[in-house]
């Protein structure tokens, strides 16, 4: 397997643990989250786009994330890019196979607001 030249940075996967509240209610607590590092990815700009409530004015970024076949990312997790930016996991990861498994890795949506 191996993904494009251009997939070689390190993300740092960040996960809550789920803790009960009540009976029946799960919530995240970031308080102490499980970290693990994931090589040879690539995280490339989507889109960005401006927000404003009557507040405040923010801006949406949106990222992709491309890993190896078989990384550890789920729905609601945080990816903390080398840069130092941190967004969270949106949607499902897909994960894909290609035919040869030369193209196969996980594809991330990712997503941040800034403001």
């Amino acid at each position: 397997m191996m993904l494009p030249s251009f997939c070689r940075s390190t993300v740092t996967v960040l996960r809550a643990r789920k803790v009960q509240t009540r009976p029946g209610a799960i919530e995240h607590d970031w308080a102490d989250p499980t970290v693990l590092s994931i090589t040879r990815c690539a995280v490339l700009p989507v889109s960005t786009g401006e927000s404003s409530g009557e507040a405040r004015v923010g801006v949406n970024v949106t990222a992709a994330l491309y890993a190896p076949p078989g990384s550890d990312i789920e729905i609601g997790d945080r990816v903390r890019t080398v840069s130092g930016e941190t967004y969270q996991v949106v949607g499902a990861p897909q994960r894909r196979e290609s035919p040869t498994g030369a193209v196969s890795h996980v594809r991330c949506d990712l997503a941040r607001y800034v403001g």
